[in-house]
């Protein structure tokens, strides 16, 4: 393992610690946080967004990044470096207000999705969930390399899938889940009276 390369994994960590904070404020908000206190947590994970994205996105970084896979790597750490870049590059096509905003966003649902759950009301997750719908449509918009922004939001969590893809594939299993299910569906009932 080269200095490159372990410099390199600092600022790996250094992003990985930042998501790793912004799942547990997530956590945090769902578990213990008062209620009057989500404006200034989304806030903060807003802020910790911001530094995320200005870590991955660093041109610095992303030319280390690009260096190391010209240069001789294992093949671990090849594939490593390559799927970050791909997030880097990915995130280089999302401005920062957006990141930012997203994370907000999010906050805001997550808030009132336990609120709406609480008093058995859907409607009130309506506007934030309209507002976050907005975001992730215009995060797809910015990073879809087809024309679908669909694909765009694809590609954060699958790299290289397409919503043609997803289709073919699921419509390749439909039959047979189909089946499976009617079989299910027919087959003997267990007897509840042994619970």
């Amino acid at each position: 393992m080269t200095a490159t390369f372990k410099n390199w994994m600092q600022q790996v960590d250094k992003i990985g610690a930042l998501g790793q904070a912004l799942e547990l404020s997530k956590w945090d908000k769902m578990r213990n946080m008062p209620h009057d206190g989500g404006n200034q947590r989304n806030r903060n994970d807003a802020t910790l967004k911001g530094l995320q994205h200005e870590l991955l996105t660093d041109a610095h970084f992303m030319e280390t990044s690009r260096q190391l896979l010209a240069g001789k790597l294992s093949e671990q750490e090849r594939s490593c470096v390559s799927l970050v870049l791909h997030r880097s590059q990915r995130a280089m096509k999302i401005p920062s207000y957006l990141a930012a905003a997203i994370q907000v966003a999010t906050g805001k649902a997550v808030a009132k999705w336990s609120e709406a759950r609480t008093e058995n009301n859907f409607s009130i997750l309506v506007p934030a969930l309209t507002e976050l719908i907005k975001l992730q449509r215009e995060e797809g918009h910015a990073t879809t390399t087809t024309g679908d922004p669909y694909d765009g939001l694809f590609e954060k969590f699958e790299r290289g899938m397409s919503s043609e893809r997803a289709i073919q594939l699921i419509e390749a299993h439909v039959a047979s889940m189909t089946g499976l299910l009617d079989e299910v569906a027919e087959a003997r009932q267990p007897d509840p009276s042994i619970l």
